[in-house]
C-alpha cells in the first residue's frame, strides 16, 4: 500500500469523523431491521443491559456505517481504516464521541464481516522496526446493494453542528457554555465554517522521515478539524484555537502537510509575547532576536549557536510570564527536561551529534536561576511585568484575537487558513497575502505601528 493510498484510506476513521452524527429514524428502524441476521448479536453486545450497551452499540453501529457509507463513495477502493488498539482509542478523549466505544465498534465489525458486509484486513505492528499497518475494512457488493436499496444519502444520516465551538474550560477539564456575546456567537459561526471548508480537503504530508511517519503521521487525525476556541473559566481570558490533526506537531512536520496536493507554508510572530509586553507598556521592543544571549553568566555551557538553547530560553521567557513564582518555574523545567536535552535532527530525523545540547542545566536550581536573572535584566523595562498568569493569559487573548481575524480573512475568499497559536498555515500561493495580513491584524490588535517580524 503506497503512502498516497494510506492517505486516502486514513481519512475514514469511526472515532474521529463520527463525532456529532445523530441517529435518525431511516437508520434506527429501515437499516436496523434490514440487518436482521445480526440485529440480535448486536442489540446486547453479549452482556450489560439493553438500555445501556444496547444503545451505545447500536449508535456505533450508525457511526460506523456513516464511515462505510463514505468509504464507499469517496475512494476508489472502499476502505476504512480503523484502530484496534484500546490504548490509542481511549488516549484520545477528544476524538471520541461519548456514545461511540471501542468495545462497541469491534463488536461492530466482527459482526458486520461475519454476515459478508465488510472485509477485515487485519493490521500489525513490529516493535523492533516500528513499521506497521492499522487495520482496514473494506465495503462488499453486499453492503452496496443495500445502501442502494434503501436510497441512503449524506442526509440519512444527520450530523450536528450543535456542539459548540467556543466554550470555557473549567480547572477540571471540563467545557461550560460561554456567555452569548457578539464575539462569541460570530467566532462560533467562523469555526463552524471552517470545519466545513476543511471536511471537503485533501490532507497529506510530502515525504515524512520514519520517524515522522511512525510518531506523528500514523496517528494523525486526518478528519480533525473541528478547531475549538478554549477560554479560562474563572476569568474569560485565553481564547486560543485547539484541536487540529497538527497542533503539537513538530514545525519541520508541519510545512510537509499538503492541501489538496499543494504544499503549505508556515509562517509565525517573532519575539511575540515579549514584544506585545513592550508595546503595552508604551516602550519600542529591543532590536534583534530576544531569546538571545552573547553569554550567561554562571551557565558556562550556554552556547547561542545551539538551537537548542534558543528553544529553552524562550520556552522560560514564556514560562516566566504564565508561573506565579520561580518555584513554580522550576517545578515546570523539571517536568520539561527532557524535551530540551534531545538534541537537534537533521531533515532525515536523525540526531546532530555535534550540536549536542549540554545536560544537567536543568536540574541545577543555580543555573536556572542565572538563566531567569539574565532574562529579567535583558528585559528590565518590562521586568515587573513576569510572573503574573493572568497577564499571560491576556496575551494569549489578544493573539487569538489576531488568529480569528487570519482565519476569517482567508475564509471569506475560500482559503483554508490553519492555526497553531502564533504560526499560521496556508497553501503556498498565498504567503505574501499572509505575511501582510499578520502585520495589519497585529498593529490593529495591538493598536501600534510597531513592525513585528514575521517569517
Amino acid at each position: 500500500m503506497t503512502h498516497e493510498d494510506f492517505n486516502d484510506s486514513a481519512r475514514f476513521n469511526p472515532w474521529w469523523e463520527s463525532r456529532g452524527v445523530k441517529v435518525t429514524d431511516v437508520v434506527t428502524r429501515e437499516w436496523w431491521n434490514s440487518l436482521a441476521a445480526i440485529n440480535q448479536h448486536l442489540k446486547h453486545g453479549g452482556r450489560g443491559t439493553p438500555s445501556v450497551f444496547g444503545y451505545k452499540v447500536m449508535n456505533t453501529f450508525v457511526a460506523f456505517m456513516y464511515n462505510l457509507y463514505r468509504a464507499y463513495l469517496e475512494t476508489e477502493n472502499g476502505l476504512l481504516t480503523l484502530n484496534m488498539s484500546r490504548e490509542i482509542y481511549y488516549n484520545n478523549p477528544m476524538m471520541i464521541p461519548d456514545y461511540v466505544t471501542h468495545d462497541a465498534m469491534v463488536l461492530c465489525r466482527n459482526h458486520l464481516e461475519e454476515q459478508g458486509y465488510i472485509i477485515n484486513y487485519s493490521g500489525f505492528y513490529n516493535h523492533k522496526t516500528g513499521e506497521g499497518r492499522r487495520t482496514r475494512v473494506q465495503v462488499t457488493d453486499k453492503l452496496i446493494k443495500l445502501f442502494k436499496t434503501h436510497k441512503i444519502t449524506y442526509q440519512s444520516f444527520r450530523v450536528s453542528d450543535d456542539e459548540p465551538l467556543v466554550v470555557m474550560r473549567d480547572d477540571e477539564g471540563n467545557d461550560h457554555l460561554p456567555d452569548l456575546t457578539y464575539s462569541n456567537m460570530t467566532a462560533n459561526l467562523v469555526l463552524k465554517e471552517f470545519r466545513r471548508m476543511a471536511a471537503k480537503i485533501k490532507f497529506g504530508v510530502n515525504k515524512p522521515t520514519r520517524v515522522e511517519q511512525r510518531k506523528y503521521v500514523n496517528k494523525a487525525d486526518f478528519w480533525n478539524v473541528r478547531m475549538k476556541r478554549i477560554y479560562k473559566q474563572d476569568d474569560g481570558l485565553g481564547g486560543r484555537l485547539y484541536n487540529g490533526f497538527w497542533t503539537n506537531w513538530p514545525k519541520q512536520l508541519r510545512s510537509k502537510i499538503t492541501i489538496n496536493k499543494q504544499a503549505v507554508v508556515e509562517l509565525d510572530y517573532s519575539n511575540l509575547h515579549t514584544t506585545m509586553l513592550y508595546i503595552r507598556k508604551g516602550l519600542e521592543p529591543p532590536m534583534g532576536d530576544l531569546y538571545k544571549f552573547k553569554s550567561i553568566k554562571g551557565v558556562p555551557e550556554y552556547d547561542n549557536r545551539v538551537r537548542q538553547w534558543r528553544k529553552f530560553i524562550k520556552w522560560v521567557t514564556n514560562a516566566m510570564l504564565n508561573c506565579k513564582s520561580s518555584q513554580q518555574l522550576h517545578k515546570l523545567v523539571r517536568t520539561k527536561y527532557n524535551e530540551f536535552i534531545n538534541p537537534p535532527l537533521t531533515k532525515d530525523g536523525n540526531p546532530i551529534k555535534t550540536m549536542k545540547f549540554p545536560k544537567g542545566y536543568a536540574h541545577s536550581a543555580k543555573a536556572l536561576n542565572a538563566i531567569k536573572d539574565a532574562i529579567l535584566k535583558k528585559h528590565a523595562p518590562v521586568s515587573h511585568l513576569f510572573f503574573n498568569p493572568r497577564l499571560g493569559l491576556e496575551l494569549q487573548s489578544l493573539d487569538s484575537d489576531i488568529a480569528m481575524r487570519l482565519v476569517l480573512h482567508f475564509q471569506n475568499k475560500g482559503i483554508l487558513c490553519m492555526s497553531e497559536h502564533d504560526s499560521f498555515l496556508v497553501a503556498k500561493p498565498y504567503e505574501q497575502e499572509l505575511k501582510d495580513k499578520m502585520q495589519e491584524f497585529f498593529k490593529e490588535v495591538m493598536n501600534t505601528g510597531y513592525e513585528i517580524g514575521v517569517g
